[in-house]
Parts: C-alpha cells; sequence; structure tokens
C-alpha cells in the first residue's frame, strides 16, 4: 500500500532529477555561449568592458 509519504518521496526524487538535469542542460548551454563568443572577435572586448559581477557565478 502506498501512502502519501511514499508519494512524496518519489515527487522528490522526480523534482531532484528535473534540476539535475536543468543544471547540466544550463551549463552546456554556458558553454556553447562561451564557444560563441570565442568565435566572435569582438566578444572579447565586450566581456573585458561587462561588470564584474555579471561574471561571477550565481548562487542561486
Amino acid at each position: 500500500m502506498k501512502t502519501s509519504l511514499d508519494s512524496d518521496i518519489a515527487g522528490c526524487r522526480v523534482d531532484l532529477r528535473v534540476f539535475e538535469l536543468s543544471e547540466a542542460g544550463s551549463e552546456q548551454v554556458r558553454e556553447l555561449f562561451a564557444q560563441r563568443l570565442s568565435d566572435n572577435p569582438r566578444s572579447a572586448e565586450l566581456m573585458a568592458r561587462r561588470p564584474q559581477w555579471q561574471s561571477e557565478p550565481r548562487s542561486d
């Protein structure tokens, strides 16, 4: 017999997996974006001028 706790635990596992996948996806997006930027000669100049807080990883 499944209890509501079992459902909650299963839901948490799904939420965690979705979070892990979205984290992996966002990492790939960052890498692709960085690769595209490095292909553009003007991007190095733009990256150098951007404020420091934008280049720090977000903690949320």
